[in-house]
């Protein structure tokens, strides 16, 4: 086996110091997606081994709880059967947050939302406790800046006519103090308001494993894990680590956007893609807004204005979407990730007919 913690503590410099961190997580995890735990927990050991003195303690932590967590996931690996229950007429509802559907958790009823934006899957504590999630994969509590979760496990949960056992959630123990008014809190379009809103959120882990999602608007359908013969299309949908990017054109212009079905504030460009490309867009006025919003990190500030309505392609196919924004402040970025152009949120919906997300063949088309 390569030495990989010796390389990684040899080179640090060279891979950006910290980021080793983010190289090993983005390597690991991407093993333990092809199920192959043990090599996973073997380099992570490894690192720990060669490197441990010199990477801080909460980094050991890290690798620590995630060794736990693979090592549990080698004995609970989901599993996806068909099952006799076929709804011929599953509906969903386009609401604010999204497209919301009914699915069977535990055998019991609750209320999902389809989210491309969420790495995870993720339940509410109380509700976890209710259901009876009698797994969880680590007593460490994972946080970033203003999240806290535990790793869990679902017996099973039944979308449509496939069921899922051995199901992964973060389970969310609180809401993140924000030190804001009650007044802006509640006007916050946010993660965290999602969660509060729906009993599961259903993210890209759920997605890869049923294999497509067929979204009929005008009938307000959907139907999972669909199959069908492979377009003769290029792959137009990148995953790095859980995180969707989408590849489009905006006004015949390249475009590589996070797409994010349950990122209610809209489809934004970033600054440094406008400025580069400003000349193939127009501006509705020189007014500045401003919107308050979540994302995985915490919460940001939007100030932005608004664009005249743009064409967003993929081959043979063109639609054109309203209510455009260009951020002029920083970019929203993410740690050991690449920057986005924008995010293509779910304003994207109002002109589709019908979409088909497709992760086994890696595209997106939409009429």
């Amino acid at each position: 086996m390569l030495n990989i913690g010796t390389l990684l503590n040899k080179y640090s410099n060279e891979l950006g110091g910290n980021n080793v961190f983010n190289y090993t997580v983005l390597l690991v995890n991407n093993l333990a997606e092809a199920g192959k735990y043990n090599e996973a927990i073997a380099i992570l050991k490894d690192i720990i081994k060669q490197a441990g003195n010199s990477l801080p303690k909460e980094i050991i932590t890290s690798f620590n709880v995630m060794i736990s967590l693979y090592e549990f996931n080698n004995n609970h690996f989901p599993a996806k059967h068909y099952t006799d229950n076929i709804i011929p007429e599953y509906r969903f509802a386009m609401e604010h947050a999204g497209i919301s559907f009914e699915v069977m958790v535990n055998n019991r009823k609750m209320k999902a939302l389809l989210d491309t934006g969420c790495s995870s899957n993720v339940i509410s504590k109380d509700l976890a406790d209710k259901i009876g999630i009698s797994k969880y994969m680590t007593d460490t509590i994972l946080t970033n800046s203003s999240i806290k979760t535990l790793k869990g496990m679902i017996d099973s949960v039944e979308i449509n006519n496939i069921k899922i056992y051995n199901y992964p959630v973060d389970v969310l123990l609180e809401k993140p103090n924000l030190s804001i008014s009650k007044e802006l809190e509640q006007g916050l379009f946010n993660y965290i308001d999602s969660v509060n809103n729906y009993d599961l959120l259903i993210g890209i882990p759920t997605l890869k494993l049923l294999g497509s999602v067929n979204i009929d608007f005008i009938e307000k359908k959907i139907v999972f894990g669909q199959v069908e013969p492979v377009r003769q299309q290029p792959s137009n949908l990148l995953l790095i680590d859980n995180l969707l990017y989408l590849n489009v054109k905006l006004n015949k212009q390249p475009f590589t956007a996070i797409y994010d079905t349950g990122y209610s504030v809209g489809t934004f460009l970033n600054r440094e893609y406008y400025d580069k490309h400003k000349q193939y867009f127009k501006l509705k006025e020189e007014k500045q807004y401003q919107i308050n919003t979540y994302m995985a990190h915490g919460l940001d500030t939007l100030d932005y204005k608004m664009l005249d309505d743009i064409i967003l392609s993929i081959p043979k196919k063109d639609l054109r979407i309203k209510n455009i924004m260009v951020s002029v402040n920083k970019p929203i970025s993410y740690q050991g990730y690449p920057t986005p152009d924008g995010i293509i949120g779910t304003n994207f919906f109002n002109s589709l007919k019908r979409m088909r997300l497709d992760f086994d063949n890696m595209y997106m088309y939409f009429e």
